[in-house]
């Protein structure tokens, strides 16, 4: 296709819109507009020349995995290209943060995965992409638009021709997977499923648990500490603010735990052999109320880290096996000394509860909400197939230390 066959088109579509006023910003439309956007725009310059760097004579040295057999490239206009270059990434270049770097070349190399999986979906559904629906796309995307969101002749025309043609054949390659993403994005969810969810959200159960951590640590030895390493705090006023004798015992912890691990398996093993109330009474005792079994993390349950004001429980119930114990045993079930954090636990399963105030504004949320869920489930699904043979780690070090040491 031709610029000028592009330009009739988009200025054709442009047209039969009226040149109105986009419709207003709502949530959804934010979202599926940033989910565009992120794929339609090119930035030549920085991923040209990261394509440069990282050159190493054959063609397959880009690959970083495969997906149902097509091998995950880094090329330039890939969305893997793309994400990068739309990234941090050369701030993180120039600071050496390599932490920055991983994260940035990661979170691209799954875009690139989802969208081959989509795209391929998409074509296998028999989509068709065809130049007005290009069009639209663009316009719908922004790229050509003025201040006021409405397309505008006169940014398509100060453009460069080679970046409306690359613009332009971008999102003809995007075209199926903009079509699956929008049907994932629109996608209906059950009352049933709104129910299930809404029931699980409105269940909990209190408990109550002991935690034996560094705070057993004699208070003496902790003030004969030599704190001068420490890292100082101040007041508004910029006064150094003293460090609590708790503080001073996580410090110690940190930098010397085996100053302190003694006297935590001394407790632990005391309150093993007495029942949970004397140990509450010497140690104190943490209540955690409501909480719901939230294993799989869901963004509606309102699981432990909602009521866990020290956490240690939320982290000691990640393990499947114990969160299963504590929402299926009786009430007044306690457990043995559980070890989490460097610290031990043990809990005592409280009454169940029901909060149905909660099933509205779940319900409502998880509505909202369904679209992205759809999309969040069907990406997880596709990078926790088998049909990815994954080689990131090894040709991300393979390209980043060999650039460091040259």
């Amino acid at each position: 296709m031709s610029d000028k066959d592009v330009k009739s088109d988009i200025k054709l579509d442009a047209e039969k819109k009226g040149q109105a006023k986009k419709e207003p910003w709502t949530t959804k439309r934010v979202i599926t507009t940033i989910i565009i956007v992120a794929l339609a725009l090119l930035m030549v310059g920085s991923s040209y020349y990261i394509i440069i760097m990282i050159q190493q004579g054959n063609d397959d040295s880009n690959v970083f995995g495969y997906y149902d057999g097509e091998p995950i490239k880094y090329e330039a206009g890939s969305v893997f290209a793309t994400n990068v270059g739309q990234s941090d990434y050369a701030t993180a270049i120039a600071n050496g943060d390599f932490n920055s770097l991983w994260s940035i070349w990661y979170s691209a190399y799954q875009n690139e995965i989802v969208f081959q999986a989509m795209d391929k979906a998409g074509k296998e559904a028999g989509i068709i992409t065809v130049p007005e629906l290009v069009n639209r796309l663009i316009i719908s995307s922004g790229v050509y638009s003025d201040e006021e969101n409405n397309f505008s002749e006169e940014v398509y025309n100060n453009t460069a021709v080679s970046q409306r043609n690359a613009q332009y054949n971008y999102m003809e390659k995007v075209y199926a997977y903009q079509t699956v993403m929008s049907d994932l994005y629109t996608a209906k969810v059950s009352s049933k499923e709104v129910e299930a969810v809404t029931s699980l959200s409105s269940k909990g159960r209190n408990f109550e648990y002991v935690a034996i951590d560094y705070n057993v640590y004699p208070d003496s030895l902790a003030q004969e500490y030599d704190t001068s390493a420490m890292e100082k705090t101040t007041d508004e006023s910029g006064n150094t603010v003293e460090p609590t004798l708790s503080e001073i015992k996580a410090y110690i912890f940190q930098n010397n735990p085996e100053l302190v691990t003694p006297y935590i398996d001394e407790a632990v093993a005391s309150v093993s052999a007495s029942d949970f109330d004397s140990a509450a009474d010497q140690y104190g005792v943490i209540s955690v109320l409501g909480a719901s079994n939230n294993i799989g993390k869901s963004s509606f349950i309102m699981g432990f880290e909602y009521a866990d004001e020290k956490g240690y429980l939320t982290s000691a119930a990640a393990d499947e096996a114990l969160s299963r114990t504590l929402f299926t045993e009786a009430e007044g079930y306690v457990t043995d000394p559980v070890s989490v954090d460097g610290a031990y636990i043990v809990v005592r399963v409280g009454a169940d509860t029901v909060d149905d105030s909660l099933s509205y504004y779940v319900s409502s949320l998880y509505n909202a909400y369904a679209g992205q869920n759809t999309i969040v489930d069907y990406a997880s699904a596709v990078l926790a197939s088998d049909k990815l043979d994954d080689h990131f780690t090894e040709k991300f070090l393979e390209i980043f230390l060999s650039s460091s040491v040259n």
